[in-house]
């Protein structure tokens, strides 16, 4: 088996993901991992780790089994599948109604104890650590928004010390062992699951305010970077829809997209034209000339950064809607009633809040049978994003 030479380019995975969509990521993660080693002879190899929401909680799982992760990765196929809401998530009508117009201790609509144990059970937290002094990788980054100051904190874990995230206000890096308590806040979307305390301050989701996602990880050295964009964009085959006014449904699910989906797919889109200007312009000007002022006003170095991403081929919330209303036929649960209002209540619309929430079986085979599946068709692009380094 042929293992990817570290030492020629740096490579990275920065992965989001952003509640039961994150189930996508593990098929991609999957197949590479699996068939892709057995077809190419190539085990890819990911320098540089970098997560937020749930995203945080598979980077964390990756840098935790990198010695033997093709084993492990089933075991995080086999932790998802056994996630069934009913059973994780504690909600009653009266903690929905009290969280939003009452005085209440409730600081969520789902409470997540339960899930919060599989979570940190299933990942050794002290490898993490271990691998990155012994060199297998070089850093693992996850980040949470701090909820009091509204910054970006990035908890790094590696042993350089990067002076240049100076120059970023928006990200605050923290230098430390990656906890828990770290990834758990990052995964915790803003009034579904419910915030973090660390060291007496409170977090939630860090991609809240997480603008471009990957420049962290081109802050650490990374020089390919592979991605995974949890949205399915075909724009021939978007069919118009009525022009009505949007209840707040619909409008939470637009959000909650454009703060977990949007952003990495524009930053891709942003690396792609920095990409081609750079190209264009090094036959005239000297890069190290650009850089000389890109120091003192960003803190580090432009340059070239080949990225790669797997995006899914079908609509997820189409499929999650579909699911929930198979799901949610036989209501024998305040889980299950919860989820059939919301599909009620929304009329008819996209209710894209359901693809985020709903942690049920069926769903979560499909999605993960559904990223194996799309990474399979981009096997011949990983293989030259892998091979040719």
């Amino acid at each position: 088996m042929q293992e990817i030479p570290k030492m020629i380019k740096r490579f990275a995975i920065v992965l989001s993901g952003g509640g039961a969509r994150g189930a996508y990521e593990v098929g991609v993660l999957k197949y590479i991992y699996t068939d892709f080693v057995r077809e190419t002879g190539i085990l890819p190899h990911f320098d540089i780790m970098c997560g937020t929401s749930v995203g945080a909680i598979h980077v964390s799982f990756l840098a935790s089994f990198i010695q033997n992760i093709q084993t492990n990765i089933k075991i995080l196929e086999s932790i998802w599948c056994n996630i069934e809401g009913e059973k994780v998530f504690k909600i009653t009508l009266r903690n929905i109604f009290e969280l939003f117009f009452g005085k209440s201790s409730n600081r969520s609509i789902f409470k997540t104890d339960d899930l919060n144990m599989i979570i940190t059970r299933g990942i050794n937290w002290n490898s993490i650590r271990r691998n990155i002094i012994e060199g297998r990788i070089k850093a693992v980054c996850v980040f949470a928004t701090q909820i009091s100051t509204g910054k970006t904190i990035a908890f790094v874990d590696s042993l350089e010390i990067l002076q240049e995230w100076k120059k970023d206000p928006f990200v605050v890096p923290v230098y430390s062992a990656i906890r828990p308590e770290y990834v758990l806040a990052s995964a915790a979307i803003p009034l579904l699951f419910p915030p973090i305390e660390i060291d007496g301050k409170w977090y939630c989701d860090g991609g809240i305010r997480l603008n471009t996602p990957l420049s962290p990880a081109i802050r650490l050295g990374a020089e390919k970077i592979f991605t995974v964009v949890i949205r399915y964009y075909d724009p021939s085959d978007m069919p118009e829809r009525e022009d009505i006014f949007p209840n707040p449904l619909y409008l939470i699910g637009k959000i909650m997209n454009a703060l977990f989906l949007d952003r990495i797919a524009y930053d891709l889109s942003r690396l792609e034209v920095l990409n081609e200007l750079l190209k264009s312009v090094s036959p005239y000007v000297s890069l190290e000339n650009i850089n000389q002022r890109m120091r003192e006003v960003r803190g580090y170095d432009m340059k070239i950064v080949e990225p790669l991403f797997v995006r899914p081929s079908e609509n997820i919330t189409d499929l999650a809607i579909e699911c929930a209303k198979k799901y949610t036929s036989r209501i024998k649960s305040k889980y299950k009633l919860f989820l059939r209002s919301i599909l009620e209540f929304s009329q008819g619309i996209d209710t894209d809040i359901v693809s985020y929430i709903l942690f049920e079986p069926r769903y979560i085979g499909e999605l993960i049978n559904l990223g194996y599946n799309d990474a399979k068709r981009d096997a011949d692009k990983i293989y030259s994003f892998f091979k040719n380094s």
